[in-house]
């Protein structure tokens, strides 16, 4: 990872982007050679953000809150 980093840096990319990459990679069950080509995408914006599972404590999390909204409101008795 540090050589590719080094050859990144060395190639002009900017550190920021650099992070963005790594941050990216890190997602995903990659080789560290693929880092320039996930790079390369963010700089082009060709990039994709990969799919996120929604959290199942988040959903019912939602659900409690849209429910005591209904409750508020007196759509529905307690």
């Amino acid at each position: 990872m540090a050589r590719q980093v080094a050859a990144l840096l060395g190639e002009g990319y900017d550190p920021d982007e650099i992070r963005r990459g790594i941050a990216q990679w890190m997602t995903k069950d990659l080789s560290p050679s693929l880092l320039p080509s996930i790079v390369n995408s963010l700089v082009n914006g060709t990039a994709r953000a990969s799919p996120r599972k929604p959290s199942t404590t988040d959903s019912r999390v939602d659900q409690a809150l849209a429910l005591a909204a209904e409750l508020e409101r007196g759509e529905i008795e307690a």
